[in-house]
């Protein structure tokens, strides 16, 4: 099953994009819970997180997302954000604890991977936590770029 998630990310994502755009929140958290679909998909998408980073800033922190399943677990993935070095990489054990805490469903991680869905369209409706700084979280959304996924979205925008 591991081997499903780089298979997904080179050659699935319109496909998945698809497959999550057209869904309805029932269908896509049964989806989800599915053992076939819902851990590779998400461990594509975790996978590919780094994305990219404007560079030029003076933002360091470390940043932890906690992403609950609708199989009953939790997956967190920290990732280290070094604007200015224009690096966003993985947050490894010497690192501090996280300056910023966003938690969401895998469903709306999936909803925002595609662009299905934006960060603030989520965290107005309560479904994207916030712990720690606001003041960083808006200053994060200038410089983090997600990881180019291909758009089902078909030219539509998605809701802000």
């Amino acid at each position: 099953m591991a081997a499903l998630g780089p298979l997904l990310v080179r050659h699935g994502a319109p496909r998945l994009a698809h497959q999550v755009v057209s869904s309805s929140d029932e269908e896509l958290e049964r989806r989800l819970r599915s053992p076939l679909w819902g851990p590779p998909v998400l461990w594509a998408v975790l996978r590919a997180m780094p994305g990219r980073i404007a560079r030029g800033s003076s933002l360091e922190a470390v940043v932890e997302w906690r992403v609950h399943t609708q199989r009953g677990r939790t997956l967190v993935r920290r990732l280290h954000v070094d604007a200015a070095g224009g690096r966003l990489t993985r947050a490894g054990a010497g690192d501090p604890p996280p300056d910023l805490v966003l938690e969401l469903s895998d469903a709306d991680l999936l909803r925002l991977a595609v662009g299905q869905r934006s960060v603030t369209w989520l965290v107005l409706r309560g479904r994207l936590r916030l712990e720690g700084s606001k003041v960083l979280a808006a200053r994060l959304l200038l410089v983090v770029q997600p990881p180019p996924v291909p758009s089902a979205l078909h030219g539509r925008r998605a809701p802000r």
